[in-house]
């Protein structure tokens, strides 16, 4: 587990593995696991880069297992972003669901704790990465 798990060498990636706290979640080497309404997961001083030069969204990649929930994005246990539904995820080898969800994060800058808390659903798949874009 990482300090600081955002770098420029990751280019705006975070595995979500390296979630600096979760609550209710399986951390497992390939992503955040068992996605249940009430769980939570949350990653210190993810930068957002420098005013007029900031990233436009938050983006999760998902792997779904058909099941509906809901996913906010808050910051700073202050401000939510926004929400992002699981649902409509493509199916790929394996029958896995495959799903990249965003939301707006263009009025941010500088380095912010993100939490992201399941407010819907019941297993509703594994958190690989995270992405600002």
């Amino acid at each position: 587990k990482w300090d600081h798990p955002l770098t420029t060498y990751m280019r705006n990636r975070i595995e979500a593995a390296n979630a600096d706290s979760a609550t209710g979640l399986a951390i497992k080497e390939d992503g955040l696991d068992g996605l249940d309404a009430g769980d939570q997961a949350m990653f210190e001083s993810v930068d957002f880069g420098v005013p007029g030069q900031t990233v436009k969204s938050f983006a999760a990649n998902f792997v779904g297992r058909g099941h509906q929930g809901r996913i906010e994005v808050w910051v700073d246990d202050k401000v939510r972003i926004g929400a992002m539904n699981v649902a409509g995820a493509t199916k790929v080898n394996g029958g896995e669901r495959r799903t990249t969800m965003a939301v707006d994060a263009a009025s941010l800058s500088g380095p912010h704790r993100v939490t992201l808390k399941i407010v819907a659903g019941k297993d509703v798949g594994r958190m690989t990465a995270l992405e600002l874009r």
